[in-house]
């Protein structure tokens, strides 16, 4: 009787969510978007905290979203006060050039395995009051 063979059968024959109540994949994904909140969350304070701490000043961090793979964060930055169109890019121009720094508080501050991508983009004046 050759039991490891049957017991390879019969894990081949299994596939996902194979003996997982429904109501613990419900609670699986509502965990993830809890993670995902939280993440956008502490990165949301350490970017603020790391771009006040470079000399960025006059400038905010409006919002922070998980793009699909989990691998991306798009901040979005708006001025804490009037500010042209040059102001503009050259706080992009900061932000992006001081990208390896900002990231690494973020790496310090948070708990994960990998620390996502950063990218920042300009709140639309429509969006932001």
């Amino acid at each position: 009787m050759n039991t490891s063979k049957n017991i390879l059968e019969c894990c081949a024959s299994l596939c996902e969510g194979d003996g997982i109540s429904p109501r613990h994949e419900k609670n699986k994904e509502n965990s993830v978007v809890h993670d995902n909140r939280r993440l956008c969350r502490q990165v949301q304070k350490l970017v603020r905290l790391a771009i006040t701490e470079l000399g960025l000043d006059g400038w905010d961090i409006v919002s922070v979203k998980q793009k699909q793979g989990k691998t991306t964060l798009i901040l979005t930055i708006a001025p804490t006060e009037n500010a042209s169109f040059s102001d503009c890019e050259s706080a992009l121009e900061w932000l992006r050039s001081h990208q390896n720094e900002i990231r690494f508080i973020v790496a310090n501050g948070i708990n994960r395995k990998s620390v996502p991508a950063l990218h920042f983009g300009l709140v639309a004046e429509a969006d932001y009051e």
